[in-house]
């Protein structure tokens, strides 16, 4: 059932973009940027996008003439309220106000608890409706696989570093990037690298240097790109 299957894609969203660790850094995880305010903004967006989805459900929930004559969120609410096919109204109809809310003030965003909340309780009643399936709880890991040699020429080791999405031990999204590392402190800056560049060097980040498709903050560009700074073998042995 397409409900059924928005509902599977919503939480897969929901469950990466609002995780406490949304900037976590692999490497150093004692040094990880932590954003609320990134958090926060996801769940406004995931709170408007909840109740969009939950009025598609109103949608399959009601005879097309009903759904038509309750031309707005709250009056379709209130008809089903009527019907006795609300759990709880009084939670729906400040569920939709806080939508409209939301999306009309700027200063308004819904935080990560409000909309666990608001999760909660339209994942009941779709589950009531028989609209979608009860998989159980969504939960993101983190996982780096062990180092192995890299294809990448000029450094030596290279992992992976995996998120994955699981319920019930099944894995339902894996999201995977390979990091190359090693080099050491004496490894130098690519040759026709501006010496004027004040980008952190080998002495300073205790790693190297080496030219990528991005450009350095320097501006610098030659070849494939500027440059990015590769960690050095730190605590991985």
């Amino acid at each position: 059932m397409i409900i059924n299957e928005t509902w599977h894609t919503f939480m897969l969203r929901k469950t990466l973009l609002t995780h406490w660790s949304v900037c976590f850094d692999f490497s150093f995880p004692n040094t990880s940027f932590r954003a609320p305010i990134i958090r926060n903004t996801a769940a406004s967006l995931l709170y408007v996008d909840l109740l969009s989805l939950l009025d598609e459900a109103i949608q399959i929930v009601m005879t097309p003439e009903d759904y038509a004559r309750g031309r707005k969120m709250k009056s379709r609410i209130e008809m089903l309220k009527k019907n006795d096919q609300l759990f709880d109204f009084e939670s729906f109809d400040a569920m939709n106000n806080r939508r409209n809310e939301i999306g009309h003030q700027i200063d308004k965003g819904a935080t990560v608890d409000e909309l666990d909340n608001a999760v909660a309780k339209i994942k009941k009643q779709l589950v009531n409706w028989k609209l979608i399936d009860d998989l159980g709880a969504y939960e993101l890991t983190f996982d780096k696989s062990t180092k192995r040699g890299s294809v990448d020429e000029g450094h030596p080791f290279e992992s992976d570093l995996i998120i994955r999405i699981n319920i019930n031990g099944t894995t339902y999204l894996e999201m995977k990037q390979t990091q190359s590392f090693g080099g050491g402190v004496n490894a130098t800056l690519p040759p026709n690298h501006p010496a004027s560049c004040k980008h952190p060097g080998p002495t300073s980040w205790r790693g190297r240097a080496e030219c990528r498709p991005f450009p350095c903050a320097c501006g610098f560009r030659s070849g494939s790109g500027g440059c990015r700074l590769i960690s050095p073998l730190i605590n991985l042995a």
